[in-house]
C-alpha cells in the first residue's frame, strides 16, 4: 500500500451515495489521490483493489460521513444515511488524510 501522489487537482465533481444519492462531498473541496493498490474491503469484506481516490484533510469538510469499525490500521466511511459502505477510510495513526474511493460513490455536476 503505497500513498504516493500521482495528481494533486481538486476534485471538481459532487460525490454522492450510490445507494441513497445523500451527498457525502460537494465539488473542489477534496483533492485527487492515486494509491498504489490499495485493498479495499467491499459490503461483503472481501478485499477490492482500489487506486482513484478523494482525500480530504478535515472530517468536517464532509457533508454526511459516517464511520465503521476500525480493522488494523484502517477506520472505514460509510454514508450517514443508509450506512452503505466501505466508501472510503482513514489510517487509525493518521486521521488528518481521509480517503473516499471514487469507485464506491456517483461524482456529478451538479
Amino acid at each position: 500500500m503505497s500513498g504516493d501522489l500521482e495528481v494533486e487537482q481538486k476534485v471538481a465533481t459532487k460525490l454522492t451515495c450510490k445507494k441513497c444519492g445523500l451527498i457525502i462531498l460537494k465539488p473542489n473541496i477534496a483533492i485527487h489521490q492515486v494509491l498504489s493498490q490499495f485493498m479495499l474491503p467491499d459490503q461483503t469484506g472481501n478485499p477490492e483493489c482500489v487506486e482513484k481516490f478523494a482525500m480530504v484533510t478535515d472530517i468536517y469538510a464532509f457533508e454526511n460521513v459516517g464511520f465503521l469499525k476500525s480493522v488494523n490500521e484502517h477506520k472505514y466511511l460509510a454514508c450517514a444515511d443508509c450506512e452503505y459502505g466501505p466508501i472510503g477510510f482513514h489510517y487509525t495513526s493518521n486521521a488528518k488524510k481521509i480517503y473516499v474511493a471514487l469507485s464506491r460513490v456517483n461524482e456529478s455536476d451538479s
